[in-house]
């Protein structure tokens, strides 16, 4: 799980809209709430996760609940990787 949360807390904190040295992130914070995202990220992580976890993610699984801070997605990853 560790590795998961890091990977997904490393892609993040790389492509966050407005991230910069000084915003620190807890890995329960809601970056689309924050502001700290856009619209392109919610993609791109879509895309990051299929590819570096080898999952695929359903349409009805397309839900902002599941995407929203490190630790739903890194829930949400582990959830997928054990069907």
């Amino acid at each position: 799980m560790h590795d998961i949360a890091d990977t997904i807390r490393q892609f993040v904190h790389s492509h966050l809209v407005a991230f910069d040295a000084d915003t620190k992130l807890a890995d329960d914070d809601n970056f689309f709430e924050l502001g700290l995202v856009d619209s392109p990220f919610a993609i791109q992580l879509v895309a990051f996760l299929e590819e570096r976890f080898q999952i695929r993610v359903g349409d009805q699984e397309l839900d902002v609940a599941n995407f929203n801070s490190i630790n739903r997605i890194t829930s949400y990853v582990q959830s997928k990787r054990t069907q």
